[in-house]
C-alpha cells in the first residue's frame, strides 16, 4: 500500500475553515490519489501545530507541500515551520510535490528566490500553460499538451529557480508555471497551479468567504460553469475540455505512478 504524507501549509484557522467546507487542501489532495488508488493511505501532519519530525517519515513514500490561504509569502519568518519542514523531507530521500506555496517554499529552502508577481493575482484560471522542452519529456508532464489551463491563485511566484532546478512550464503571466529539482536525496516537482482542485471549487470559496484573491476574480458565474459550460470556458479564455478530472489532475497522477514506480 502506497502512503502519501500530506503537509499543510496554512495556518490552523485557515486549514479548520476549510476543512468545515470539505475543502482543505489534504482533502483535495486525497480525494485525488484516491479516485486513482483507492488503497492509497494518507496521512496529514501540520507543522503549525506541531512540528514536522524525522520519524513522521518512516514508511512514507512520498510528500505532498501544499498552497495555503495565508497572506504572508513563503520568505516570511511566519512560514518558518514550513520550511523547516520541506528541508526534513529533503534530507530524507522522499520524493516530493509541491503545489503553488509548496513550490515556493522549496525554492526558498533551494536557495532560489520568490516576489510577488509584477503582473499582480493570477486568479481563477491559469491559461495558455506552455511546455518547455524539458517539460515535454518530464514525467509529471505526460500527456499534457501544450495550451492547457487549470486552476490557480496565487500572488507571489518564483523570480529566480534554485541553480540546478529545471524549467518545465510558463505562461504569458508566470514564468515558473512548474519545475523539477533533483539533487542527491531530493527528488521534487513543483508547479504553481493547483491541479488537485476544480474552477467551480475556488469560486464557491469566493462566495462563502472573504479571500484577498476576490478583487481579481474572473467572473464566477463562469468561473462556476467552466467545467461544462462552453460558451462559459470561451469567455474565460479556455476549454471545458482542461477539467475533464482525468486532465486536470494530471501532475498528481503522474507523481502518485511515478511514487509507486519507485517504490516496486
Amino acid at each position: 500500500m502506497t502512503h502519501i504524507l500530506i503537509v499543510e501549509s496554512s495556518s490552523p484557522p485557515v486549514a479548520e475553515l476549510r476543512r468545515s467546507h470539505h475543502r482543505s487542501a489534504p482533502q483535495n489532495f486525497t480525494r485525488v490519489f484516491q479516485s486513482v488508488d483507492p488503497d492509497v493511505r494518507v496521512t496529514t501532519r501540520e507543522p503549525y501545530i506541531n512540528p514536522l519530525r524525522p520519524s513522521d517519515l518512516d514508511g512514507v513514500d512520498g510528500v505532498v507541500l501544499t498552497g495555503q490561504g495565508d497572506p504572508w509569502a513563503a520568505d516570511d519568518l511566519k512560514a518558518e515551520p514550513i520550511r523547516q519542514a520541506c528541508q526534513i523531507v529533503f534530507d530524507h530521500t522522499k520524493p516530493s510535490i509541491g503545489v503553488c506555496f509548496g513550490l515556493q517554499i522549496a525554492t526558498v529552502v533551494l536557495g532560489g528566490r520568490i516576489m510577488a508577481s509584477p503582473n499582480g493575482f493570477e486568479t481563477g484560471i491559469a491559461k495558455q500553460i506552455r511546455l518547455t522542452d524539458d517539460g515535454k519529456t518530464h514525467p509529471m508532464m505526460q500527456h499534457r499538451q501544450c495550451g492547457f489551463s487549470v486552476a490557480c491563485g496565487h500572488r507571489d511566484e518564483v523570480s529566480e529557480m534554485p541553480k540546478g532546478a529545471v524549467l518545465l512550464a510558463s505562461n504569458n503571466h508566470t514564468q515558473v508555471q512548474a519545475m523539477s529539482y533533483t539533487n542527491g536525496p531530493i527528488d521534487f516537482w513543483g508547479i504553481q497551479y493547483h491541479p488537485e482542485v476544480a474552477p467551480s471549487t475556488i469560486a464557491a470559496a469566493f462566495r462563502e468567504g472573504k479571500s484577498m484573491f476576490s478583487s481579481s476574480a474572473p467572473p464566477l458565474e463562469d468561473l462556476a460553469r467552466v467545467e461544462h459550460d462552453a460558451q462559459a470556458a470561451a469567455r474565460l479564455g479556455c476549454s471545458v475540455d482542461d477539467f475533464v478530472l482525468s486532465t486536470r489532475t494530471l501532475e498528481l497522477t503522474n507523481w502518485l505512478a511515478y511514487v509507486q514506480n519507485k517504490v516496486g
